[in-house]
Formats: C-alpha cells, sequence, structure tokens
C-alpha cells in the first residue's frame, strides 16, 4: 500500500534524486519537501478528477441549505456541494440501493458564493469523486501514473534549464499513459453504470502542456 509520501519519494527518484523526503505534511526543511508540499496536492486532484474512480467515489447525506439559500423556481431543495468533491456524479434518493438511481439536479453558486446543488430530492444523498479517498486504497496503476506526473511538475523546478523541461514533458507522457491504463483497469472492475462513460473533460494543466488525454470526465460546473 502506497502513501502520499512514497509517491512523493519514487517522483524524485524519477528525476534522478537520491534524497529520501521524511515529511512534506508539514514540509521538513529542504526544497525538494516544499516543492513536493506544493505540487502533490495538484497532482492528486487531477488525475482523482479525471475519471469516476470505484476507490474514490463517495456517498454521503447532503447538508440542506434551502432555507438560507433558496433553490431555483423549478427546484424544491439547495444543498450543499461537499468541500471535498472533486466530480459530482449524481444525487439520488437516500433509500436507493445503488447509484443507477440518479435524480434531476443542477450544480450552482449560492449568493454567498457556496457551491451548491439544486434538486427535488428530499434527504439526497451526494455520490461524487472525493479528494478524501485513501492513498492507500489506491490500485498500483494509479500510482504510478501519480508518480510519473508529480516527477514531471518537480523536473522544471528542481532539475532546471533545458534538460529539466525535456524530462518533464517525457516523464508526463508516461504518466498520462499509466492514467488512461488505470481509467480503464476501473471501469471495467466497475459494476455501476452510467457514472463511468467518459465524456471531453480534459486536466486543465495537460491541456496547457500541449499532452492529448482524450475522452476524460468532465468536472461539472454550473
Amino acid at each position: 500500500m502506497a502513501s502520499a509520501l512514497d509517491i512523493c519519494n519514487a517522483a524524485l527518484a524519477h528525476i534522478g534524486q537520491r534524497r529520501i523526503v521524511a515529511s512534506i505534511d508539514p514540509p521538513e526543511q529542504s526544497v525538494e519537501a516544499e516543492y513536493c508540499a506544493l505540487f502533490w496536492p495538484l497532482v492528486r486532484d487531477e488525475t482523482l478528477a479525471s475519471h469516476t474512480w470505484s476507490f474514490a467515489t463517495a456517498r454521503v447525506t447532503l447538508a440542506d441549505l434551502s432555507a438560507s439559500a433558496p433553490p431555483p423556481s423549478a427546484f424544491t431543495y439547495t444543498y450543499a456541494l461537499p468541500a471535498e468533491c472533486l466530480k459530482f456524479i449524481a444525487v439520488r434518493e437516500s433509500m436507493a440501493e445503488d447509484d443507477t438511481v440518479n435524480k434531476n439536479c443542477r450544480l450552482g453558486m449560492a449568493d454567498d458564493g457556496r457551491a451548491v446543488i439544486y434538486t427535488n430530492v428530499e434527504t439526497a444523498v451526494g455520490v461524487y469523486v472525493s479528494s478524501a479517498a485513501r492513498v492507500a486504497n489506491y490500485p498500483p496503476l494509479m500510482v504510478w501514473a501519480q508518480e510519473f506526473m508529480l516527477a514531471s511538475r518537480l523536473a522544471t523546478p528542481i532539475v532546471k534549464g533545458t534538460e529539466g523541461m525535456r524530462l518533464s514533458d517525457s516523464l508526463l507522457q508516461k504518466g498520462v499513459a499509466y492514467l488512461e491504463q488505470a481509467r480503464m483497469a476501473d471501469a471495467n472492475q466497475s459494476r455501476q453504470r452510467g457514472v463511468t462513460d467518459p465524456t471531453d473533460y480534459k486536466a486543465s494543466w495537460l491541456n496547457v502542456r500541449g499532452v492529448e488525454e482524450p475522452d476524460l470526465p468532465r468536472i461539472i460546473r454550473e
């Protein structure tokens, strides 16, 4: 079972660093630890948001905000979007036995700036990909993907120069390849229906770098 620290140290090894980081939360007094602490949450969230991962899908009863944030006329309830939500999947009724029983909903923003969910479901359960998923539950292919993607982020500031940029691009390509394999494996193993079909979401930092990663699911936003 991997940990965030294991992934960080493997990423450092991929760029030729022999230093072993002992802590990133808080980061120890080293440049490597500080960069790992900076980039790891970004890589974690980008990779988790790229697919409806079975190991990272959470189901919780949503907090009702209807009294303080009335919904639009088409809906009856307003619920808070969970803070750790990276990719919202669906709303279902509290007694539903599986995630195929999804109900109409819309994401939006309340007047006070809170991210919310509008729906007609009473005591609604939200289904979403969570940033709080335990790293120990990540499958090996996901770990490999995150190692190389984190290494890509680390290469430019640590290796520096033309060599750092070249190494960063090479590592990113490897990370994307492993991420696609991880997505395919997870989709094949999942018994859910209607929640793992890919759309055209593309992670923002991959888009900036010009890396091709077709058919990744979209993060829903109002």
